[in-house]
């Protein structure tokens, strides 16, 4: 659910349609992989397989906790203006910076 969502409150207008468009197809690509090997998992481990999926979602919870920045109490335009190039972001990748992890408007 988070990336459906997520991805409209952290792109601009302009690219709201291309996020949208990369999300649907990320999601199709990795259930069409999901149901390719499922049957395999199951035949060859029985269920153990579950284990795999518990692992994944363990570290999808790591992932979005340390990898996405809040978007709480933020309009719109706080968000472009963190991910604006001339904002002083260097990195797309928020861990350890405290205006992307903040609940407050910056």
């Amino acid at each position: 659910m988070v990336p459906w969502v997520y991805q409209f409150e952290i792109n601009s207008l302009a690219l709201r349609t291309v996020g949208s468009a990369a999300t649907t197809s990320t999601n199709w690509l990795f259930d069409f992989v999901c149901t390719q090997f499922t049957p395999t998992g199951i035949k060859n481990i029985v269920y153990r397989f579950y284990i795999v999926f518990a692992i994944f979602n363990l570290a999808f919870m790591f992932v979005v906790y340390f990898l996405y920045p809040e978007t709480a109490n933020r309009t719109l335009e706080d968000l472009d203006a963190y991910f604006d190039r001339d904002s002083g972001n260097g990195i797309i990748i928020p861990i350890r910076d405290k205006v992307a992890k903040s609940t407050l408007r910056p």
